[in-house]
């Protein structure tokens, strides 16, 4: 496992690294699916709409507003999930400590609230911010494994660890490889234009409670609590749960949702339009 490197006389905490360099690959897988983002935004069409007929879609129109916007509600929630990470491993670990169940318990309502602030169709948004969640945990597991910490079971043919001194698993490993498959399927399914809107979040989070739950068994950071349980056994429990009651949602009223904010989201958008359209006849 390596810790630091020394890159132009500058020694760098990997650890450090990769949990930073998490923030812009989310920015990038942003970019990457700025049309599904564009398409949730109302904000990105009021933008198309006020630009000049004869000017073409700059990087601040369209789907530059609908960036932007994302990474506003992308703040928002990453600054919930900060705040309220120490509590829930407080409650579930007996101790403070980083806690990506934040994301879980918490992000997909506060991105439902701050969809509807900043005029996104929750559902899409949901779907848009699932994947950008699974590639900040990629990251977060390869700075796990460079750090040593969430270490594995002791093995003989395993890496070893020098903040145990021993020989372990490297469990990080094999969750980041989990994370990377999670990511793949996200992105595919996001790509395709016939789905039902909402589902990939949920997914997301029986894949990451599914995977965790039976990678946690060969994790050896935490003690048991319940049985052969750790606190993060329970943790996953109860995200599955909430995973599946979040799907049945939006498979059983996922329609109605979405039908009320397009109307929603529409109202908006003909409202402004009237005012433009009564601008220009005051001008004429």
């Amino acid at each position: 496992m390596l810790q630091t490197i020394t890159l132009f006389g500058q020694t760098i905490n990997l650890y450090d690294f990769f949990n930073n360099i998490s923030y812009p690959a989310m920015i990038l897988l942003a970019f990457m699916i700025r049309h599904q983002v564009k398409d949730a935004t109302t904000f990105a069409k009021l933008a198309d709409m006020n630009r000049r007929k004869d000017k073409k879609e700059t990087l601040l129109s369209r789907w530059g507003v609908a960036v932007l916007v994302w990474l506003c509600l992308l703040a928002v929630a990453s600054y919930f999930n900060w705040l309220t990470g120490p509590m829930i491993s407080k409650l579930f670990l007996g101790t403070r400590v980083e806690n990506f169940f934040s994301s879980i318990f918490v992000a997909p309502f506060t991105i439902f609230l701050c969809a509807v602030i900043l005029r996104i169709s929750p559902l899409p948004a949901l779907d848009i911010t699932a994947s950008t969640v699974a590639v900040s945990l990629v990251c977060f597991k390869i700075a796990c494994f460079c750090d040593g910490c969430c270490n594995g079971i002791a093995m003989a043919g395993g890496i070893m660890n020098h903040n145990t001194g021993r020989k372990e698993l490297p469990i990080q490993l094999v969750e980041c490889a989990c994370a990377v498959v999670m990511l793949v399927i996200l992105i595919i399914l996001i790509r395709k234009k016939e789905r039902k809107k909402g589902l990939l979040y949920p997914l997301f989070i029986l894949m990451y409670c599914g995977s965790r739950f039976v990678s946690e068994f060969w994790r050896d950071d935490f003690p048991n609590v319940w049985g052969p349980l750790k606190g993060y056994h329970i943790q996953c429990i109860i995200g599955f749960a909430e995973g599946l009651v979040l799907l049945a949602v939006v498979l059983i009223w996922g329609e109605r949702i979405a039908a009320f904010f397009d109307r929603r989201n529409q109202a908006f958008l003909e409202k402004h339009a009237k005012k433009q359209q009564a601008r220009s006849k005051k001008r004429k």
